[in-house]
């Protein structure tokens, strides 16, 4: 006991003592344990919600991915169709262009056979007012 006294410890330390056993019991009742209680719940409330957000972004990436896959085949097959409608395009461009080269060789043909007979009439109808132009002419000439 000699120590207690020594140290300054009386029976004011007991009461002391006493009121922080009841203050630690009522803060520990009415304050500490629906702290605690709202904590957890909030810890699993925000747990539960970065497992969810870790989830969608998970299911995000997941239809992300397939988005480039489906748009990927679906690129190849308007790139399919277009391959295919311009090569038939094409074609029959070629088929037109060339029955119209044809016709057009044809016309060019005909043309030129009638330019040709045509020359060659008009050569012989020269040839023959050649001899009445010069009769005329030589008159003309002699005064006659």
């Amino acid at each position: 006991m000699d120590i207690i006294q020594q140290l300054g410890i009386n029976g004011a330390a007991a009461v002391q003592f006493g009121i922080f056993i009841c203050v630690f019991f009522f803060l520990n009742l009415y304050v500490f344990t629906p702290y605690y209680k709202a904590h957890e719940e909030r810890e699993k409330r925000t747990l539960g919600g970065e497992d969810l957000a870790q989830e969608f972004h998970k299911k995000s990436t997941e239809l992300h991915s397939e988005y480039q896959v489906k748009a990927k085949e679906v690129t190849k097959k308007i790139k399919d169709i277009y391959d295919a409608h311009r090569t038939d395009a094409l074609k029959e461009y070629d088929t037109l262009v060339g029955k119209a080269r044809s016709e057009a060789a044809a016309l060019l043909e005909t043309n030129n056979q009638k330019i040709a007979q045509s020359i060659q009439a008009t050569t012989a109808a020269l040839r023959s007012e050649a001899t009445n132009v010069s009769v005329a002419i030589t008159q003309k000439l002699l005064g006659k």
